[in-house]
């Protein structure tokens, strides 16, 4: 499962990277089958061991795919504490790393109208915004030590939320 945890903070990565980072401008998929040097063999067939450990990361991508299909990286900048993307009016926070209970990150504009916790349902995380910051709570044992999924409902588009402007489709 390691191996899977290193593949679900890759993807989480590829996914909110900066819309300026050229390397990571590759597919998550590809980044995948990099990373895992997974491929078909001579007869075009994948090999079982290779085909289970793909099976594992679909799995993870059918029960979280919302935080990565369909995004777009931002409006946070990837940091020590992982990365974030975004769609219409949610912001997933891709979190790898807590201080302790909280993550605090900059301010935003619009208003965050909820806060849940995608990886696992059942465990609210507590919020605090104010124009200082956006904190969240979530206790240590209720983190998912690979990729905790929090999604922010957000009063506004996200897309409004970038100091550049907004962004607009490719």
């Amino acid at each position: 499962m390691v191996v899977v945890g290193l593949i679900v903070r890759m993807v989480s990565c590829a996914a909110s990277r900066s819309v300026s980072a050229h390397w990571w401008a590759v597919p998550p998929v590809t980044v995948i089958y990099l990373l895992l040097d997974v491929g078909p063999n001579a007869l075009g067939v994948i090999p079982e061991h290779q085909s289970a450990r793909l099976k594992e990361i679909g799995h993870w991508l059918k029960k979280y795919g919302e935080s990565i299909y369909a995004t777009r990286g931002g409006p946070y900048k990837n940091g020590t504490w992982g990365g974030s993307t975004f769609k219409d009016r949610k912001i997933y926070l891709h979190v790898s790393q807590w201080e302790g209970d909280n993550l605090r990150l900059p301010p935003l504009k619009a208003k965050v109208l909820s806060c849940r916790n995608l990886s696992n349902r059942s465990d609210k995380p507590a919020f605090v915004q104010d124009n200082d910051a956006i904190t969240i709570t979530l206790a240590a044992s209720k983190q998912d030590s690979t990729d905790t999924i929090i999604v922010l409902e957000m009063s506004g588009p996200v897309s409004n939320e970038f100091c550049n402007g907004p962004v607009t489709k490719d």
